[in-house]
């Protein structure tokens, strides 16, 4: 079984390796000059409804993991991410910037989950393969977290991989739990947030799209990044089919809405076809049903990680 994590855990390196190349060749987008953040097209209100609602939600799951994990690691993470979080409800950071912290608490998250061995039974050797895995990703994306400060939140894309490996870095902990577990298990949707990610840079790269229209398309594809990581997370914590039968139709409903408009991405992207972009409006409302969404399966993630304590009991 060991030698067979190894080899695995080898061939997940190679891809986590991936997420450093765009972010090695970073050059400079026109996302980056503009000051005021215009491309949003975001009102003030509908961007504190956005990260209060992602703040509170990872908060809440970040204080249930020293409950539950019980472990010093995950005691810091969560004491980190609600260091981080009562900094981003003062509201003294832009949209960009407190996104940014947002991001970064995935990232804190998905380390303090790393030890939860005693919960939810990581065998023997490989254990100590997960925590280094997640604990390198979380350096890796402190790395990224400080460029950002640096260059003043205004590189568009080096804050676009920040987004999407604080994803990978929480999908890491359910496959790599998995991986420990079954020496057979893989998670066939592991690499997508990093395709998107790649994606999103080479739009940027091609220049052929607006910036408006690059903020869109990074928003939709990491919208369905989350959904693809949560769900198997709730499901990990569930312990059995009780999750989706008693959510089917919320379910479905959220990945119609995210698949929707990711999929217009992808059409664009790989057959060239055109793709239909939101109206201001029309996109603040997709942004607030897609957090909503988000938040509420982060509260349901919440619930089955705190129940999975009780069952164990």
């Amino acid at each position: 079984m060991i030698q067979l994590f190894v080899v695995k855990f080898c061939m997940l390196i190679i891809l986590l390796g991936i997420t450093t190349i765009s972010y090695g060749n970073n050059q400079e987008s026109s996302l980056s000059k503009s000051a005021s953040e215009d491309w949003l097209a975001l009102s003030d209100s509908a961007q504190k409804r956005i990260v209060r609602d992602n703040v509170n939600a990872l908060d809440s799951f970040a204080q249930a993991m020293p409950i539950v994990g019980g472990d010093t690691e995950s005691m810091w993470a969560a004491d980190t991410v609600h260091t981080m979080a009562q900094r981003v409800r003062e509201w003294q950071q832009s949209f960009m910037k407190n996104m940014a912290d947002i991001y970064q608490m995935q990232s804190y998250i998905s380390y303090g989950m790393a030890y939860f061995n005693a919960i939810i039974g990581l065998p023997h050797d490989t254990t100590k393969l997960c925590n280094f895995v997640l604990k390198d990703m979380l350096a890796s994306s402190d790395s990224l977290h400080q460029t950002i400060i640096a260059d003043e939140y205004k590189n568009f894309k080096t804050w676009n991989v920040l987004r999407f490996e604080s994803i990978l870095n929480m999908q890491l902990f359910n496959t790599l739990n998995g991986m420990n577990n079954q020496p057979t298990y893989t998670d066939p949707d592991l690499g997508y947030s990093v395709k998107c990610e790649m994606i999103i840079d080479s739009l940027i790269n091609k220049g052929q799209l607006t910036d408006k229209e690059i903020f869109q398309a990074s928003c939709f594809l990491e919208s369905t990044s989350f959904f693809k990581m949560i769900v198997p997370l709730i499901l990990l914590f569930d312990g059995s089919s009780g999750f989706v039968v008693k959510n089917k139709d919320y379910i479905t409903e959220a990945a119609l809405y995210f698949d929707a408009r990711a999929n217009l991405v992808f059409d664009y992207y790989y057959d060239g076809k055109e793709m239909q972009y939101l109206t201001d409006k029309e996109f603040e409302d997709y942004m607030l049903k897609a957090t909503r969404y988000k938040a509420d399966l982060l509260r349901i993630a919440t619930k089955e990680l705190l129940a999975m304590k009780e069952k164990r009991k």
